[in-house]
């Protein structure tokens, strides 16, 4: 998300809630208030059906194109997060200027990144799947039908928090977040799954042989951009020009 936000928003915690309900209940709450809505955990949203029905759904909104200049639209978002703000939109008055206001304030995010992994997050009774869908009823987990379409991330939102609590880490690693074991079982983290991703933290390290093979790579690059210029200089305007325009110079 790009908008900065202040303090005096409303956090949402998604997780659970039907998308349609949800939808509806923000938008009324954009239009009927001057308050931000921020949606967070939108990958664990909820949608009636199962898997393979709306994943044919899905596939056959992206079939949908402009039939001159698909440039113009529509879009088709793989992230839940952006797939849900463009359902809000399509309960908003969207091209009038009071609709342009109430979307500006509204801000979707797939996970809990600061600064709302330490601030409090309401749920909505009205649109939490446990009230409002019979037991037995076939649902679809938002995240998993956007992974099936292309959104690359569900894993790196899962691994962090195996036990059901929130790290403050799960956007950004840090190397302290790795170092500290208290901190850990004070989160409430499997130790298991902490090990695990310690190990491939620290695989990550650059070494002094990954750094020569970098620096290596490095010299190769600037003396194949040297070597495209000194062939270049050789070339005639008309002839640079050609190789420009197909991408070769």
């Amino acid at each position: 998300y790009q908008r900065r936000v202040h303090g005096s928003e409303i956090v949402v915690n998604a997780h659970g809630h039907l998308v349609g309900r949800l939808a509806g209940e923000v938008a009324k709450q954009l239009l009927t208030s001057t308050q931000p809505v921020v949606v967070t955990r939108a990958e664990e949203l909820i949608m009636t059906g199962c898997l393979v029905r709306n994943l044919v759904k899905y596939k056959a909104f992206l079939r949908l194109r402009h039939c001159t200049n698909p440039k113009k639209g529509p879009f088709h978002w793989r992230a839940p997060s952006m797939m849900f703000r463009r359902i809000v939109r399509g309960m908003l008055p969207k091209n009038t200027l009071r609709g342009k206001t109430a979307f500006s304030r509204l801000t979707v995010v797939d996970g809990v990144p600061a600064p709302f992994d330490k601030r409090q997050r309401l749920v909505c009774p009205e649109a939490l799947r446990t009230l409002r869908v019979k037991p037995g009823k076939a649902t679809t987990n938002l995240g998993e039908l956007a992974a099936r379409v292309g959104w690359k991330y569900q894993d790196a939102l899962r691994l962090p928090w195996q036990s059901g609590k929130q790290p403050a880490f799960t956007m950004n690693m840090r190397d302290e977040d790795f170092t500290s074991e208290e901190k850990v079982k004070d989160l409430g983290i499997d130790e298991q799954k902490f090990k695990e991703l310690k190990a491939a933290y620290a695989s990550k390290a650059p070494t002094s042989a990954s750094t020569e093979e970098y620096k290596k790579r490095v010299n190769i690059r600037k003396e194949k951009a040297a070597a495209t210029t000194a062939a270049n200089g050789k070339l005639d305007k008309a002839q640079l020009e050609i190789l420009q325009k197909f991408g070769y110079a």
